[in-house]
C-alpha cells in the first residue's frame, strides 16, 4: 500500500498532530491536515496520484485558509486541488480507483483523461460509446468531444470527420462551426474555413440565448478567434481588405491598443478575458504586411508601431521596418512579403491547435442518453444525464 496508515500514537512530523500518513511526496509521518495542505500547494503531485490517500469521503471538509480549492466528486468520494489544471489528473486516478461500469460513467471518465492530456484513452471510450444504443442529442456530444480530442492529437482530417458528424446530428452551435472552420484552416482550405468562421459569427450573434427546460445554453466564450482565423485566410487569398476588417475586429475584442498594451505586459491572469499574446503581435504583422501591399505605408508604419512597443527585439518586425522605410528595391519587398505571409500563417495553423485547450466553459445539455442513475452529483442543476464543465461532469469552487 502506498501511503501507510499510522497507528494513532504518532505525530505529525509537521505540525506535531495526530500523524494518519506516511507521505511519500514529503516522506514524514504527516496528519490530514498537512495533507490538505500539501495537495492546496503548487508542490508535485506525482507522489500523491500514487497514493491510497489521494481521495477524500463525501462528508469529509477540507480546510481552506486562503486561495482557492477545485473539486471533483464521484459516486461517494472526491478529490480536490488548489489548481484547476491539477484536478483532472486527479479526477482520472478518483474513477479508475472505483470503476467506470455505465455510459455515464464511461463518458465522464473520457473528459477527465482528454483534460489530463490523454486524449487517446479518451478517444478508446467514446468509441465504446458511440457503438452502443445512445439517442441523436447523445450523438452530437460525444463527437463533438472527439473532434476535440483527434484536435489535440494533431488527427486533423480525424478531427474534422468527428465535427461534421456532430452537426449532421443536428449541433448549430456557434462553437461547432469555430471548430470546423479552424480544421479547415489548419488543412488550408481556406475557402471551407471562411464559410464556416463567418457561419460561426453569424450563428453567434444571432443566436436566440435561452435557459431553462426547453432552451440550449451554449455562449461560445472564444467566438472572437473567428476574428483571427478569417484574416489568416482572407490574408491567403490576398483579400487585403478582408484581412484588415477582421484583424480589427479581433483587436477590438480586447479594447483599444492602451489596454492591449497594458493586458499584453500583465503577468497576472485575467479572467474571463483570454487573452492570447502571441496571436496579438502575429496580427499585427500581418496587417502590417496587407498595408504594405496596398501601398498604404501611413498604416503599415502605424501598426508596426504597435507591435514594436510590444516586442521590440523580434528579426521580422525589423524586416517590416525596412520594408516601410523603402530599404529595399520593389520586387525584393513582393518576394519577402510573401514569406513572411506564409511564415505567419503557418504559425497560425499551430497555434489552431493549441487554442482548442482554453475552449473551455460550464455548458447545460438536454439530453436523454439510456442511464437512469449517473451516481453523481451536480453543484449546479443538469438537465441531462451526461454533462460536460469545466472539469467534467462535476466540479466545485
Amino acid at each position: 500500500m502506498i501511503g501507510n496508515k499510522l497507528p494513532v500514537n504518532l505525530n505529525c512530523e509537521i505540525c506535531n498532530n495526530i500523524a494518519v500518513y506516511s507521505c511519500k511526496a514529503t516522506n514524514k509521518k504527516i496528519c490530514r491536515f498537512c495533507c490538505d495542505k500539501y495537495q492546496l500547494s503548487s508542490k508535485p503531485i506525482d507522489e500523491c496520484l500514487k497514493c491510497d490517500y489521494l481521495v477524500r469521503d463525501v462528508g469529509y471538509e477540507v480546510k481552506l485558509k486562503k486561495g482557492m480549492i477545485v473539486s471533483h466528486q464521484y459516486k461517494d468520494k472526491y478529490v480536490f486541488d488548489g489548481h484547476p489544471d491539477f484536478l483532472s489528473l486527479k479526477a482520472v486516478e478518483l474513477y479508475e480507483k472505483l470503476g467506470v461500469h455505465s455510459i455515464n460513467e464511461m463518458y465522464n471518465l473520457a473528459i477527465q483523461y482528454y483534460y489530463a492530456n490523454r486524449s487517446q484513452d479518451a478517444l478508446e471510450l467514446y468509441n465504446k460509446i458511440i457503438k452502443k444504443n445512445i439517442d441523436k442529442a447523445d450523438k452530437i456530444q460525444v463527437y463533438e468531444q472527439m473532434g476535440d480530442a483527434f484536435l489535440s492529437l494533431k488527427s486533423i482530417n480525424e478531427a474534422k470527420d468527428a465535427y461534421i458528424k456532430s452537426l449532421d446530428y443536428g449541433n448549430v452551435t456557434p462553437k461547432i462551426y469555430r471548430r470546423i472552420g479552424e480544421v479547415y484552416n489548419i488543412l488550408e482550405d481556406y475557402g471551407q474555413s471562411i464559410y464556416y468562421h463567418e457561419k460561426a459569427l453569424k450563428t453567434y450573434f444571432s443566436y436566440d440565448w435561452v435557459s431553462g427546460d426547453n432552451g440550449f445554453e451554449d455562449d461560445d466564450f472564444l467566438y472572437f478567434t473567428n476574428f483571427y482565423s478569417l484574416a489568416m485566410g482572407y490574408s491567403k487569398l490576398n483579400s487585403h481588405e478582408k484581412v484588415i476588417e477582421n484583424a480589427n475586429a479581433f483587436f477590438n475584442y480586447y479594447g483599444d491598443f492602451n489596454y492591449i498594451k497594458e493586458r499584453y505586459f500583465m503577468k497576472d491572469t485575467v479572467q474571463g478575458d483570454h487573452f492570447m499574446p502571441e496571436s496579438i503581435v502575429s496580427m499585427y504583422k500581418l496587417i502590417t504586411l496587407n498595408y504594405i501591399e496596398m501601398k498604404d505605408y501611413l498604416q503599415a508604419q502605424n501598426n508596426i508601431k504597435k507591435a514594436r512597443t510590444l516586442l521590440n527585439q523580434d528579426t521580422e518586425l525589423a524586416k517590416l521596418e525596412g520594408f516601410i522605410n523603402g530599404k529595399l528595391d520593389n520586387e525584393l519587398i513582393e518576394i519577402e512579403v510573401a514569406k513572411l505571409k506564409q511564415e505567419i500563417v503557418e504559425k497560425d495553423r499551430a497555434l489552431m491547435v493549441l487554442i482548442h485547450k482554453s475552449d473551455v466553459g460550464t455548458r447545460n445539455y438536454s439530453i436523454s442518453i439510456g442511464e437512469i442513475n449517473m451516481g453523481n452529483k451536480y453543484h449546479i442543476e443538469n438537465s441531462g444525464n451526461i454533462g460536460n464543465q469545466v472539469f467534467g461532469d462535476n466540479v466545485t469552487y
